[in-house]
């Protein structure tokens, strides 16, 4: 991710398994916004090191 990409509103939950998702926000029941796999893997990697105080996003 770059420094010019800011996103507002994700829900970031951690699933019966254990594993950590990020969702795009809704809005009137439509997500507004949808990431390839990889992207929303990086995206919850940063946010769960955030989160724990690791600022590398486990990279």
């Amino acid at each position: 991710m770059t420094d010019q990409l800011r996103l507002f509103g994700l829900a970031l939950t951690k699933n019966a398994d254990g594993a950590w998702r990020t969702y795009a926000p809704r809005n009137s029941g439509v997500r507004v916004a949808s990431f390839h796999p990889v992207l929303a893997d990086e995206i919850t990697r940063a946010a769960v090191a955030a989160l724990e105080g690791n600022s590398h996003g486990g990279s």
